[in-house]
């Protein structure tokens, strides 16, 4: 049995443009879809086949315009949570975060060309980063954001920076001390206009042991400038934030506060 990626395409009116299952023959897992010129699509992910006990390798479908698949190319790497797929000079690159069995992990891209061929020397390992969420920004660095296990309490705590295309950190916080609260799973920094950022995560008040929206706001550098949570009387869980047009922010995740079911679709603006 394998399992098979299910994508789609719709208009700007949600009708749909086209929808596919496409069947590869070998199990794979998609997490990654860039929208093509010709309107198809060029969908990433990682898959099992052919790799090492407890790693995987990453894959590159290219579908046409009908949803049906032109090439599928699949190739040796590391890949266990996500690979998200941008356009670079070479083609697209790849990236994904990847963990080892002594709890370590980091992040592994490569760059392909138009045909799904793999560029020389481009695959590279920046291990040392045990994120759980990451963003490439257009000069090639990274954002990223997860957990670790303080040493001494055995409790996770979060932690966000940015490294720039080479591994090396630029800026690194973790949220120790924040007057809101215990600060976990956070997103990886989201670049604003300005050249600051924006993070979200999950905090706990003190004395409390629900989980509320947690939102901070830093400069180029990482420095805080500001921080607020946002919830209600029960657990909200944050999956996302973004910048408005209008300089502020709309906040999305899950909530058990608000809402007619056991967890509902929760957006702050």
């Amino acid at each position: 049995t394998t399992g098979d990626p299910y994508v789609g395409r719709i208009d700007g009116l949600a009708d749909v443009i086209f929808e596919s299952l496409v069947d590869t023959g070998i199990e794979e897992s998609a997490s990654g879809a860039l929208p093509l010129e010709d309107g198809g699509l060029l969908v990433t992910g990682t898959t099992s086949t052919g790799a090492p006990d407890f790693e995987s390798g990453l894959i590159a479908i290219r579908l046409g315009p009908d949803g049906m698949p032109i090439w599928t190319e699949t190739y040796a790497g590391t890949g266990n949570i996500t690979a998200p797929v941008e356009a670079n000079l070479n083609g697209f690159r790849i990236t994904s975060i990847f963990f080892t069995g002594t709890g370590g992990g980091g992040l592994f891209h490569l760059d392909i060309d138009e045909g799904g061929v793999l560029v020389p020397n481009s695959a590279m390992q920046i291990a040392g980063i045990d994120a759980t969420d990451f963003q490439v920004l257009d000069d090639g660095s990274y954002t990223y954001g997860g957990n670790r296990t303080n040493e001494t309490t055995f409790e996770a705590e979060g932690f966000a920076g940015r490294i720039d295309a080479d591994g090396n950190t630029i800026w690194e916080i973790d949220f120790l001390g924040s007057a809101l609260g215990a600060v976990t799973n956070p997103i990886a920094p989201r670049l604003l206009d300005d050249g600051g950022f924006i993070i979200g995560a999950s905090v706990v008040p003190e004395g409390e042991t629900q989980r509320d929206y947690y939102v901070l706001r830093t400069d180029s550098m990482g420095a805080r400038q500001w921080e607020a949570r946002y919830g209600g009387d029960d657990d909200e869980s944050l999956r996302d934030v973004a910048p408005t047009p209008d300089g502020g922010f709309l906040i999305g995740g899950t909530t058990r506060s608000f809402g007619v079911e056991d967890s509902d679709l929760y957006l702050v603006k």
